[in-house]
């Protein structure tokens, strides 16, 4: 017959971390002249690609509050169309709060 054997009760508890997703990219990495810098506001690399895409876009960054809730953090460059940016954002992460949706030059 097998022996049971009683485990000992950990006298450590565990530390809680909290880890919040998150990203450095800032921008396109473009200088005043709208010239792709070799690395700038996060970007490194793929310097035509960058400078093609200077006429209108978004950046986005999505993290978590202490409740896990999404918070979506945007800015616009150029000409975008804010209203259907802000449904694809609504459909993508529902009960989401978004940050910053606004038009910028």
């Amino acid at each position: 017959m097998a022996k049971i054997k009683e485990l000992p009760t950990p006298t450590k508890t565990g530390r809680f971390e909290r880890i919040g997703t998150h990203t450095h990219i800032r921008g396109l990495g473009l200088d005043e002249n709208l010239t792709a810098v070799k690395v700038r506001d996060g970007m490194a690399g793929q310097e035509k690609a960058r400078e093609a895409a200077d006429g209108s876009g978004h950046s986005v960054s999505v993290t978590c509050d202490e409740n896990g809730k999404p918070i979506v953090q945007v800015q616009t460059h150029g000409d975008v169309d804010v209203a259907e940016l802000r449904r694809d954002i609504e459909q993508r992460y529902p009960d989401a709060k978004i940050e910053g949706l606004e038009r910028n030059s």
